[in-house]
């Protein structure tokens, strides 16, 4: 089991801290943002990891609200053009990849109300972007200009 002295660089001044928060966490994603700060050149301080982690988490948060808003818009498009008594609660209970699918339908049918050429791909972006978010990985880690240049 790891304790911190492994990664930590201050391990001795903070192993009190150091050991409540693994106890609650997973010491192997402390350990990631560790080597993550390593290979940018940072020292790997409790304060350097603990800060990391909390500036991930907050754009987790962050994205998760533009996500569930970008979910609930698309799923109103879906139910608007559904156009039937049903659709709001049928669509409410349906997973995002059926809500995905029926979206580029409407998109190729030139009923989705969206002018972008690449729906699709974008679509699967922000699928990824909500897995990460919804499975609490590190976000920071993701090679997010990949995906602002297509």
């Amino acid at each position: 089991m790891l304790t911190g002295k492994e990664f930590v660089s201050d391990y001795e001044s903070n192993k009190e801290d150091i050991e409540k928060w693994f106890s609650i966490k997973c010491p192997e994603k402390y350990q990631r943002f560790a080597e993550l700060l390593e290979s940018k050149g940072s020292e790997t301080a409790w304060k350097n990891i603990v800060d990391l982690y909390r500036y991930d988490k907050r754009l987790i948060f962050n994205a998760f609200r533009y996500v569930s808003f970008l979910e609930e818009y698309l799923r109103a498009i879906v139910v608007r053009n559904d156009g039937d008594e049903g659709a709001y609660d049928r669509w409410q209970e349906r997973y995002m990849g059926d809500l995905e699918r029926r979206m580029i339908e409407l998109h190729e049918e030139g009923r989705s109300g969206i002018k972008n050429d690449s729906l699709e791909k974008d679509i699967d972006n922000v699928r990824e972007l909500r897995n990460i978010v919804s499975h609490n990985k590190i976000l920071i880690e993701k090679p997010y200009k990949e995906y602002l240049d297509s």
